[in-house]
């Protein structure tokens, strides 16, 4: 088992299975969060997907200034405007902090807690059947 600095274990075990992403947290200077947040925002997208993005290419240079990102860029920005679109976000204005039940096309009766876009898509995508 691992151990960082403060002795604390990591749990690793089981990370390479996965098939859904984790969540990574660390403390940094506010004026890097800010510094990062603002570079974001400069390229239509969360902080969280421009970090994201940051590490997962932290071995390529110049990962946001180079020119030969400029694509995967652009389909990052296509992708992040297909899920924020405007009825969904309007959804999320009228709902958020709301409990909603709903039915699954399969018939499950869930309930969910607005707080996030991404509630309103999976509500959207279990209600939805396309066969």
């Amino acid at each position: 088992m691992n151990t960082h600095r403060t002795g604390r274990n990591l749990q690793l075990e089981g990370l390479e299975n996965l098939q859904t992403k984790v969540t990574l947290g660390f403390k940094c200077d506010p004026m890097l969060k800010l510094t990062l947040a603002k570079e974001a925002n400069s390229y239509s997208m969360s902080l969280s997907e421009y970090v994201e993005l940051l590490t997962t290419k932290r071995n390529e240079n110049n990962v946001v200034n180079d020119q030969s990102n400029g694509k995967e860029l652009k389909r990052l920005r296509r992708k992040v405007a297909f899920y924020e679109h405007d009825l969904l976000k309007a959804a999320l204005a009228m709902h958020q902090g709301k409990t909603l039940d709903y039915e699954t096309t399969d018939g499950e009766k869930k309930e969910v807690t607005i707080n996030r876009i991404e509630d309103v898509f999976q509500i959207v995508i279990d209600t939805i059947k396309l066969d």
